[in-house]
């Protein structure tokens, strides 16, 4: 797939934003997408100057105007556009006819611009940017939220929007670990005023009033006499109303900066740190949460949405305004070494969850989403551009879910509407082959080695042959390859074909192919278990459970297990009949 990312203004400085848009980059890229990233051209602010004064209102004009045919040149011939900050709906859209996605990190400028209090006010001509924002993200065909709280602001503030609003969380940055504590003090090192001896709590980001440092400052002074540790703020250096305020509470001795730090150097800091303080008023995900966790920094946050959210649990929250209650959480964690242990263990499970591939994954299903509701002659000339498919000009796919790594359909093959097919290598259908509607057919990917490493040669694959069909609403596990026969027929409803299970005697995962033979009828409701075969020109009858290779054609078969019951007709009509489809 073809994906043009569109970046930030550089002078502006986001990092955050600018970390996301690398993260979306480097995680499409690795997931084999053709991936280009462009950003809005600083063509009268060539230096770069910070957004302030004059330079302020030139990055408008150079974002609003100077940028937009750079970047309408760089979205001609791409499948989607995803612009990566909502703060730039405004370039929905760039290309008519190419879906646009924008993420979604938090809608508190727009709730400020509307006189909500989420400690973002709003000038005069804030007012009418948010609005702009607002109609592009209403331009958009999805828009794809980062925490539920954002998508909950989203539903809202949007009401009557016509397309999807997806929930896709964040994942890290960058793949911080918990280090060894001599590793981290040699880090640490670079910073001569950080006593690596006392303890030290820490805050990740900025002066933003919403970030509320004034609660780390406060609610360390409540403790003050009884706690002998610093105070670490990593980020954006102080503002002089804050020394103001340490000054005021007799912190400044204890109080250090740590302007931006690399990731080596933040990943010491929260290895080393008592807890990360993230007293948030207002956030749209709040990173530093799991990237402390993944470093098995216990956390102290606000208990507002969406950290609570994002923190799955295993962090102490309290009420942003509460000084007392955070001080209260200091001291816990300084004397029950027990709690910060725990918190620190499932803290690093939480972490887990925000992997960049099940991110990317979110997002590539987003886009895919665009195909699966274009018209068939579009999709199919889509799939074939794009993924290389195999599409006979007379094979049909209808409203499905269909995205193995390869697919071939021969002369006349069709997929019902609502079927679902991912994870398989291969999915082939062979001339007048049908899959009806409602299937979910799915495989566990070969590239991943975290099961099934001791099966060589393992094919994640569907095979129906020619005239051959399976009707409506089964499930089918293609672990391992599963095979259907010439005019054989997966009939009725809710059949299983399971092959992969656990092995008890080997305590692993274990996977083997299901066969099923030429002209073979599976009845409604049946379980065929991995190493199933099932014969030539047999019968097996309803709600029966087949679990090993059987060998006799033209019998019925039936029963839990299922075993011969009666011979069949080699004349039966079924048998003889020279088209799959049955009147």
């Amino acid at each position: 797939m073809k994906v043009l990312l569109v970046g930030n203004y550089r002078p502006d400085a986001l990092e955050s934003m600018t970390r996301y848009a690398g993260l979306m980059h480097q995680g499409l890229r690795e997931a084999g997408h053709e991936v280009t990233l462009a950003y809005p051209a600083a063509m009268l602010n060539r230096r770069q100057r910070a957004p302030s004064g004059v330079w302020k209102w030139v990055g408008y004009l150079d974002k609003h105007f100077f940028s937009i045919p750079s970047l309408r040149r760089a979205a001609e011939g791409v499948d989607v556009v995803h612009v990566c900050d909502h703060g730039n709906s405004v370039y929905v859209p760039l290309a008519a006819g190419v879906p646009h996605v924008v993420t979604c990190h938090d809608l508190l400028a727009v709730r400020g611009a509307l006189g909500e209090q989420t400690d973002c006010p709003a000038s005069l001509a804030g007012r009418q940017l948010q609005r702009s924002i607002v109609r592009g993200l209403r331009r958009a065909q999805a828009l794809a939220c980062v925490s539920r709280a954002t998508q909950r602001d989203a539903l809202r503030l949007l009401e009557g929007y016509a397309g999807q609003i997806a929930l896709t969380p964040n994942a890290l940055n960058y793949p911080y670990r918990a280090i060894s504590r001599d590793e981290a003090r040699a880090r640490l090192a670079a910073i001569p005023a950080l006593d690596t001896s006392r303890p030290f709590l820490l805050h990740v980001g900025s002066n933003l009033r919403r970030k509320n440092r004034q609660a780390v400052l406060r609610s360390v002074a409540d403790v003050r006499e009884v706690w002998p540790g610093q105070i670490v703020f990593a980020g954006e250096p102080l503002s002089v109303e804050l020394w103001a305020l340490a000054s005021e509470l007799r912190l400044t001795d204890r109080v250090l900066e740590v302007v931006k730090p690399a990731n080596e150097l933040l990943e010491a800091l929260y290895g080393q740190a008592l807890a990360l303080h993230f007293p948030s008023r207002y956030e749209g995900f709040g990173w530093p949460v799991i990237e402390a966790q993944a470093c098995a920094c216990p956390v102290i946050c606000s208990n507002r949405e969406p950290l609570p959210e994002v923190a799955g649990g295993a962090a102490i929250e309290c009420d942003p305004e509460d000084f007392a209650s955070q001080a209260a959480a200091v001291l816990r964690l300084m004397r029950q070494p027990e709690v910060r242990e725990d918190l620190s263990q499932r803290g690093l499970g939480n972490a887990q969850r925000y992997a960049t591939a099940p991110m990317i994954e979110r997002f590539v299903s987003l886009y895919r989403a665009f195909i699966v509701m274009l018209p068939w002659p579009l999709k199919r000339l889509l799939l074939r551009l794009f993924y290389g498919y195999e599409l006979h000009p007379t094979s049909r796919i209808g409203l499905a879910w269909v995205f193995p790594r390869r697919l071939v359909m021969h002369p006349h093959a069709r997929i019902g509407h609502l079927t679902v097919c991912k994870g398989l290598e291969l999915l082939e259908l062979s001339e007048h082959a049908t899959i009806g509607r409602l299937n979910w057919i799915t495989a566990y990917p070969a590239e991943d080695t975290t099961h099934f490493s001791h099966s060589e040669g393992r094919t994640p694959a569907l095979l129906v042959s020619e005239h051959a069909a399976i009707t409506n609403r089964h499930l089918i596990d293609c672990t391992q390859r599963v095979s259907i026969g010439a005019f054989a027929t997966v009939a009725g409803y809710r059949s299983q074909l399971l092959t992969h299970s656990i092995d008890l005697a080997e305590c692993r995962q274990d996977a083997k192919p299901i066969a099923i033979g030429r002209y073979a009828f599976i009845g409604t409701a049946c379980t065929l278990l991995g190493g199933t075969a099932v014969p030539d020109y047999s019968v097996v009858a309803a709600n029966s459970l087949l679990h090993m290779a059987y060998e006799e054609p033209y019998r019925l078969y039936a029963g839990v297990p299922a075993k011969a019951v009666a011979q069949l007709d080699p004349q039966l009509k079924y048998f003889t009949r020279t088209t799959g489809f049955v009147t």
